[in-house]
């Protein structure tokens, strides 16, 4: 039972599950109210119009509130109590009934004709009739399935480069297995080409060690600044092919070439609408080796791109470098940002340089991190994501130190030991 309730929790929580409730939503209140105005006489007074619009619109929530999605609980929850104790208190009428009929001088008692007054009437006078104890029952099933949800909220395991530990690092194949395996946050890198595509990748050059050219000479073999590179020159490079040395369980995928950021979103759009995917996506930039023209061309090649394809709200950027950060706080304030740190002290400084950026997410080294300056983050109102975290033993002392996430190169490792307990 438990098992099922968390399975279907995480399914509500699903972009493709929230769009059909709240359609069907839409298209009940609809029918109630078309039905209710096109057979009731017209009460001309406004705020029983409103009223009215209110009740129509509830109707479905309060019978179907206990299949809402996860995130949204609490609200349905206050909706459908509150109308059992209405039924309660005012003899199984709605509060709205008895002012809607009191604004529009009719009988104290008139029935309100929503969608079910026009079912079959045996079924009709049935649900009039059991709907306090129908709906006090899906009551209790939303505050079951919000103990649950609350109780089973786990921390969230972000892909590193898709799946690092499994397979070619930023590649298409490493974001696949890691969608298959339900990791619904994907961390990758981007780069922006000397034409303005904006590329999946994590190195400010070709690396050798994981990239091999496809015979354009050996003018393009590696180390190559990927800034000085067309996005036809990149394409010809097969990153899959060799196993990253650091990574003997990673399988190597022949032929697999370094995908756009568009190619990605597009993939995931195609084979993957039902899930509700998030992203966290590095602006790999650096003060050494870009200009400020430089950062803010990137930066508003990657926004555009998030605008185009609406993910505003399913968006986190991240970035070592604050002229990025602060460059897409002035594109989109709404995007959230977190903010890389290595090798310093987490400390009031730090703070102090957080809230200056706007961040809302602190992502330092996991080595930097303890459970002191992590509630100090906490108590200044951000997030705390570590990278990268690879073995369980430093996975569960993230957890001891209550971070909201980590960053891994093995994210169904991570997962599978977060269902197992």
């Amino acid at each position: 039972m438990f098992g099922f309730i968390q399975n279907f929790n995480t399914l509500s929580d699903t972009s493709y599950y929230k769009y059909t409730f709240y359609s069907l939503g839409i298209v009940v209140f609809i029918m109630s109210f078309l039905i209710n105005h096109l057979k009731e006489k017209p009460c001309k007074n406004g705020i029983a119009l409103i009223i009215s619009i209110v009740h129509h619109f509830s109707i479905y929530f309060i019978y179907f509130g206990f299949l809402a999605p996860a995130d949204k609980l609490w609200a349905f929850s206050l909706l459908v109590g509150l109308t059992v104790l209405s039924w309660i208190l005012y003899d199984n009428y709605c509060i709205l009934t008895v002012f809607e009929n009191m604004l529009c001088n009719r009988n104290i008692n008139y029935v309100f004709r929503d969608i079910t007054f026009y079912m079959p009437k045996p079924f009709d006078k049935l649900l009039s009739s059991i709907r306090i104890y129908l709906v006090g029952f899906m009551f209790l099933v939303i505050v079951f399935r919000l103990y649950f949800y609350y109780k089973t909220k786990k921390i969230e395991i972000q892909g590193h480069r898709g799946a690092r530990g499994n397979y070619p690092e930023n590649s298409l194949p490493g974001f696949k297995y890691a969608l298959d395996n339900n990791i619904d946050v994907l961390e990758l890198d981007l780069q922006l080409t000397k034409d303005n595509e904006v590329i999946i990748y994590h190195d400010k050059t070709i690396n050798p060690n994981i990239c091999v050219s496809s015979g354009l000479g050996s003018g393009f073999g590696g180390n190559q600044s990927i800034k000085n590179l067309t996005l036809q020159e990149i394409k010809a490079y097969d990153c899959g092919s060799k196993q990253n040395p650091d990574f003997p369980d990673q399988i190597p995928v022949p032929n697999t070439h370094i995908p756009t950021f568009k190619e990605l979103l597009d993939m995931i759009y195609t084979n993957y609408y039902y899930k509700n995917i998030k992203f966290n996506v590095e602006i790999k930039t650096e003060k050494e080796l870009d200009t400020d023209q430089e950062v803010k061309q990137f930066v508003d090649e990657v926004v555009t791109i998030i605008h185009n394809y609406g993910l505003t709200n399913s968006m986190t950027i991240q970035s070592f470098d604050s002229r990025a950060l602060k460059y897409v706080k002035q594109i989109d304030p709404y995007i959230k940002t977190s903010y890389l740190i290595e090798e310093v002290n987490i400390d009031d400084n730090v703070v102090f340089i957080a809230k200056d950026l706007g961040v809302q997410i602190i992502s330092p080294d996991y080595s930097l991190l303890n459970k002191d300056n992590v509630l100090l983050l906490h108590k200044n109102g951000f997030e705390v994501f570590p990278w990268t975290v690879n073995d369980i033993s430093d996975f569960k002392r993230m957890i001891e130190y209550d971070v909201d996430g980590v960053i891994t190169d093995y994210p169904k490792v991570m997962k599978d030991f977060i269902d197992s307990n």
